[in-house]
């Protein structure tokens, strides 16, 4: 009797580090594997940052966000407040953003194509490789802008302020730029070919490689702030 209550002692003995080691080990249950599924579903949205500014969208105001790369196309933005938002490679054709603010805003390789911008804030915007073809900027800001390799053939800039941007190897062939004014702008290799220029101001603008030809420059203000006398060497 006593023999095999020894061995039975020396048995509970051995097995107790191998129960106190099952304990010990993390459980493979079901958190694990819902873990596992949310981490492939966070894989398939967009970024949480992207997400908060594409909602903040709906209150009309998205100051600094970061909408790049995102298809923003024929929304609705009239008058919204998207100071310094990064637009960088985003669709914005046909969208409707009129007195919306885009001051500071980044629009690289950004579209705009038939977008309505009419009297939006484009102060100190740093726009390049972008897409205004046919495009409304009426009345549009662009003071102190930076415009390089950009497209606005055909698009309507009347009675818009370009004062002090620069603006470098850009296409504005048949836009429309009537009473605009670009007082102490830069104008580097920019194609005017066919475009109304009329009563545009050109005081004090530096033009280098600007190609007028076909343009309409009656009683436009060129750079010296004579009229325009039906010569344009620039």
């Amino acid at each position: 009797m006593t023999g095999k209550l020894i061995i039975g002692l020396l048995a509970a003995i051995v097995a107790l580090p191998i129960v106190s080691l099952l304990i010990l080990l993390p459980k493979a249950d079901s958190d694990d594997a819902t873990l596992a599924d949310g981490d492939a579903d966070r894989g398939s949205k967009p970024p949480p940052a992207l997400q908060i500014g594409i909602q903040s969208l709906d209150t009309g105001s998205c100051v600094q966000c970061d909408l790049s790369h995102t298809d923003l196309s024929q929304r609705d933005l009239s008058r919204a407040d998207l100071q310094a938002a990064d637009f960088s490679h985003t669709n914005l054709n046909e969208t409707v953003l009129i007195n919306a603010i885009l001051s500071q805003a980044m629009l690289h390789q950004t579209t705009f194509v038939r977008a309505n911008l009419r009297g939006a804030d484009l102060i100190e915007a740093s726009i390049d490789t972008a897409n205004f073809n046919d495009a409304q900027l009426l009345q549009v800001s662009l003071t102190d802008a930076h415009l390089s390799d950009t497209s606005l053939r055909e698009s309507d800039l009347r009675d818009a302020d370009l004062s002090a941007a620069v603006i470098e190897d850009s296409d504005f062939s048949g836009a429309r730029l009537y009473g605009a004014i670009l007082r102490e702008t830069t104008l580097s290799n920019v194609d005017f070919s066919g475009a109304d220029l009329r009563y545009v101001d050109f005081s004090d603008a530096t033009l280098e490689n600007v190609n007028f030809e076909n343009a309409r420059l009656s009683f436009a203000i060129m750079p010296d702030g004579t009229g325009y006398h039906g010569v344009a060497p620039y």
